[in-house]
């Protein structure tokens, strides 16, 4: 049985290797000159084919996409509606904060005042009658940073700034109607005990909003459209002057102190708070240390 007639069985090869070889043989088969199980033409025919149909979609989307465009105005907000309730707000978080004790935060302080009076230098509106411009008249103690922002042993002194946030074609209330003679939007702040009850409601600083309560007439920069045709929303400021006697006499524990402000029609020996309006919390901390 062991003779030289004898058929031996065949050793089967590496499964890994026939494998490899079978899949590199897929990707280029030399005996008949293919890839991927085609030949050239073949891969002409189906390369001509799928250039024409995703060209034909592109074209087909690119149409649909051009005529939606051209249902909407550039400067209508998109989405209108998606909060329906006046807020005060303003743009840069670092502006809820006056902090005279601490170097950096007061620095990001200042940063922020010019941060928002550069965005406004640059406001411009196609309704010029209804542009807000910042300036002396519109500003009054607070339009020129070089002026009230103080933080030194003898003079301490900054200003918050506020305005409703933008809603699309809202005014406060119709100032062509003849009942809405002499009624103006105004904004104006009160000390607060703050969230959690421990704010000083005899602080030692003066504050007072910028232009004064009784002279504000914001409603005539609304209703508000676009950036384009209104630009920037009207904002008013609350300066803050330390007294620096009262504050070094100030004890440990009322360092801090809260102020909420809030948006009201007034009109001649009345106001009422705007409806539905939220208000802007905003905080002062000092210290009573010799810097």
């Amino acid at each position: 049985s062991s003779g030289i007639n004898a058929e031996w069985p065949l050793r089967p090869g590496n499964k890994v290797a026939v494998a490899f070889s079978d899949f590199f043989r897929f990707l280029y088969n030399p005996d008949d000159h293919t890839v991927m199980g085609r030949g050239g033409e073949s891969w002409g025919k189906i390369i001509l084919f799928y250039f024409f149909f995703y060209s034909a979609l592109a074209g087909f989307f690119a149409i649909c996409l051009y005529v939606m465009l051209t249902t909407l105005d550039p400067n209508v907000p998109t989405v209108t509606g998606r909060t329906n309730r006046p807020v005060l707000a303003i743009s840069n978080g670092d502006l809820y904060t006056m902090n005279f004790k601490d170097d950096k935060a007061w620095k990001s302080y200042t940063s922020a005042v010019e941060d928002v009076m550069s965005k406004y230098s640059a406001n411009t509106a196609e309704s010029t009658d209804k542009k807000f411009t910042w300036d002396a008249t519109t500003m009054t103690g607070c339009a020129d940073n070089n002026t009230f922002v103080k933080n030194s042993d003898t003079e301490k002194s900054g200003c918050f700034f506020m305005g409703l946030n933008r809603m699309y074609n809202w005014q406060p209330f119709d100032a062509s109607a003849t009942e809405n003679a002499g009624k103006h939007l105004s904004i104006k702040c009160a000390l607060d005990i703050g969230r959690a009850g421990n704010g000083n409601m005899e602080p030692p600083f003066d504050f007072e909003m910028q232009p004064s309560f009784d002279t504000q007439e914001l409603e005539k920069h609304y209703p508000w459209t676009s950036m384009k045709e209104s630009g920037l929303q009207p904002v008013v400021g609350l300066k803050i002057t330390m007294k620096i006697e009262e504050m070094k006499n100030t004890d440990d524990g009322k360092l801090n102190s809260y102020l909420k402000c809030l948006p009201y029609i007034r009109s001649a020996g009345s106001e009422e708070q705007l409806p539905s309006s939220r208000a802007i919390d905003l905080t002062v901390k000092f210290t009573n240390k010799d810097d």
